[in-house]
């Protein structure tokens, strides 16, 4: 088995996140990021480390993913924890360095539930719309 088979894997069955997610993740098209984990495109160095990086993938399993090592594998359901956490760690950073969004989020959590919740619906159908 090859990286790109162990790649789709891992983002399958520990992120367990879709090609499209994988690819806004990583700032690609999902047609580019999927002829990555077909293996249609091959991979430069520097877009291994991207890929590293962009899906917080941990040393010892990213030397699994590249040889096929088993031993090097980890437990998936570390691997999504670990993920979630470096997620939540970035998006944390991201409110914390812009006031503007902070000050926002404050005031947004003290809106009702059941009006809050159909405002953030709104807003993320809205943000897939301009994005993805």
């Amino acid at each position: 088995m090859s990286f790109h088979i162990r790649l789709r894997e891992y983002r399958e069955r520990v992120l367990q996140i879709s090609q499209i997610e994988a690819a806004a993740r990583l700032n690609l098209t999902q047609t580019s990021y999927s002829r990555y984990e077909t293996g249609e495109r091959g991979l430069t160095y520097e877009m291994l480390i991207h890929i590293k990086e962009g899906l917080y993938i941990p040393n010892n399993h990213f030397a699994y993913l590249l040889t096929g090592e088993e031993e090097r594998a980890m437990d998936p359901m570390v691997l999504r924890e670990n993920y979630q956490d470096a997620e939540t760690a970035e998006i944390m950073k991201y409110v914390e360095s812009n006031d503007s969004l902070k000050s926002f989020l404050l005031q947004l959590i003290r809106v009702p539930e059941k009006k809050r919740n159909p405002f953030i619906k709104s807003m993320i159908y809205m943000l897939k719309q301009l994005f993805f």
